[in-house]
């Protein structure tokens, strides 16, 4: 899938790249006993929310890939299919997802198919 996210340093000011997105339960991450490494995860509340929250945690690996491991990240705006999503959190190490060899870049709530 295709995200766009601000760069200061290209000449349009954003970024466009590929990335691997998992759309999952809003308890997802407390289901797998995951703590995030930084900012929060998303929990069970933007189920409930219509249309849901345009939120979206990082894999720590995509965190440091792409934002140096800059804490600034958190709060940041990126588009996946023209909505912007903010980000509010990122993976522990390591985490990779319940399916091995799939990991994801990032997940946003499943509200938001």
């Amino acid at each position: 899938m295709e995200i766009s996210i601000p760069n200061s340093s290209s000449s349009a000011g954003v970024q466009k790249e590929f990335v691997r997105v998992r759309l999952v339960s809003g308890d997802y991450f407390a289901t797998l006993g995951v703590v995030p490494a930084a900012g929060t995860f998303f929990t069970r509340e933007v189920d409930r929310a219509r249309g849901g929250a345009s939120i979206a945690v990082l894999n720590y690996a995509f965190w440091k890939q792409r934002f140096g491991l800059d804490p600034q990240a958190l709060g940041k705006t990126i588009q996946i299919r023209q909505t912007s999503f903010q980000i509010v959190g990122v993976t522990p190490p390591g985490f990779f997802g319940e399916t091995v060899g799939a990991v994801p870049d990032l997940w946003v709530p499943m509200m938001m198919q």
